[in-house]
C-alpha cells in the first residue's frame, strides 16, 4: 500500500515538472518568435532607408546616373573642389546605362600622339561618359580616365581608344593630324614620357640614327590607318586635330552629333570650364633646325598626297600644314 502511495506522489510531480517544462517551451517560442519579428522588420526598414538614400531619381537628358557620393575620378573633369562628386548636375561622369550588348562600339582612332587623349577628356565631360580603350594603360587610368581598364565586352563607354583599326567598331572617329607633327611628338613621348618637354637639341634628331629607325618603322601607320577605315566600308567621322585645337566646341559638337548625343547646357558649362584637361598640351615643338632628311621629306610628302587624295573623294579638308617648322 506504501509503495502504491509513494508511485501515485512521483507520478503528480512528473507531471507537474512536465506541464511547466512544456509551458516554459511555449513561453520560450513566443519570445523568439517576437524577436525574429522585430529583426526582420528592423533589417526591412533600414534596407528602405538606405535604398531611400542612395538611388535617388537624377537627370535623363543623354542617360542616368547613380548619385552616390564618391571620389571625383579626374578632378579636372568635374566642378568638385572638394573633390568629391554630390549631384549629377556638377560634371559626374560614369559608365553608359545602356543593356550590355545592346550599343555597338564606336573607335576613337588616331595615330598615336594625334590629341586622342585630349578627345577623350572633352567627351567624358560632354557626355558624362567614361570613354574606354582597347589597351588598359595604367597611366591613364591612375590619371582619372576609369573606362581605360573596363572590359571592352562591356560596352559601357562611349568610345574606345584606338591606335590602330579594329574589326570591333562598328563605326568610328578617326583624328587625323599632319604626320610631320605627329611623328616627332610621339617620338619625344618614347623617349622623355607622356608630358615631356626637352631641349630641343640638334643631336635629339640630327643624323640620329634612332630616330631615323624609328620614323621608317612608324611612318606607314598613319596613311595605313585612314586607308583601312575607308576599305572597312564602315561609317566614320574624320576630326583633324587642329581644327578641334582651333575651335574644339563646334567640332567636339560634330563628334557628338556622330555619336546621336546632345550636348545640353549643363554640360556644355562643364565643358568651357574644363576644355583643356590636364593631357591636352598646347604648345609646339619649335626647332631652329628641321630634323628630317631629304629622304623623310620625299616619303612624308608621297604619304600626304595619297591622304589628301582620299580625304577629297571624302569631302574632306586636307591634311594640315605642320607647325613643327614656323620658326625654320
Amino acid at each position: 500500500m506504501l509503495n502504491l502511495v509513494i508511485i501515485f506522489k512521483w507520478h503528480i510531480h512528473m507531471n507537474l515538472k512536465l506541464n511547466i517544462f512544456e509551458l516554459d517551451l511555449q513561453v520560450f517560442h513566443m519570445a523568439f518568435n517576437r524577436n525574429l519579428t522585430l529583426a526582420l522588420v528592423i533589417s526591412i526598414v533600414v534596407i528602405v532607408v538606405f535604398i531611400k538614400n542612395h538611388t535617388a531619381p537624377v537627370s535623363v537628358e543623354l542617360y542616368s546616373l547613380p548619385t552616390e557620393s564618391k571620389k571625383c575620378p579626374r578632378p579636372t573633369a568635374c566642378n568638385c573642389s572638394s573633390g568629391l562628386i554630390e549631384k549629377v548636375d556638377n560634371c559626374t561622369i560614369d559608365y553608359g546605362n545602356w543593356l550590355n550588348g545592346s550599343r555597338d562600339m564606336v573607335g576613337l582612332t588616331s595615330f598615336p600622339r594625334s590629341g586622342n587623349t585630349w578627345t577623350r577628356h572633352l567627351l567624358e565631360v560632354a557626355t558624362g561618359i567614361y570613354t574606354g580603350s582597347l589597351y588598359n594603360a595604367a597611366g591613364l587610368y591612375a590619371g582619372g580616365f576609369v573606362g581605360e581598364i573596363d572590359d571592352p565586352s562591356l560596352g559601357r563607354a562611349v568610345v574606345y581608344k584606338s591606335h590602330g583599326y579594329s574589326d570591333r567598331f562598328a563605326s568610328g572617329i578617326l583624328i587625323i593630324r599632319n604626320p610631320y607633327d605627329s611623328l616627332i611628338s610621339f617620338y619625344l613621348f618614347k623617349k622623355y614620357g607622356f608630358m615631356g618637354n626637352p631641349t630641343l637639341t640638334i643631336e635629339v634628331f640630327k643624323n640620329n640614327a634612332d630616330w631615323i629607325d624609328f620614323f621608317h618603322k612608324q611612318r606607314q601607320r598613319w596613311l595605313r590607318l585612314l586607308v583601312t577605315w575607308v576599305e572597312s566600308k564602315k561609317r566614320f567621322l574624320i576630326v583633324h586635330y587642329e581644327d578641334l585645337s582651333n575651335n574644339p566646341l563646334h567640332h567636339l559638337n560634330r563628334m557628338l552629333r556622330f555619336l546621336n548625343l546632345t550636348l545640353t547646357s549643363k554640360r556644355l558649362a562643364c565643358v568651357q570650364t574644363q576644355l583643356e584637361g590636364r593631357y591636352h598640351r598646347n604648345h609646339t615643338e619649335y626647332f631652329t633646325f628641321d630634323p628630317y632628311n631629304e629622304e623623310m621629306h620625299k616619303q612624308l610628302d608621297e604619304d600626304i598626297m595619297k591622304a589628301n587624295t582620299i580625304l577629297h573623294s571624302l569631302n574632306s579638308s586636307n591634311v594640315h600644314k605642320p607647325a613643327y617648322d614656323l620658326k625654320l
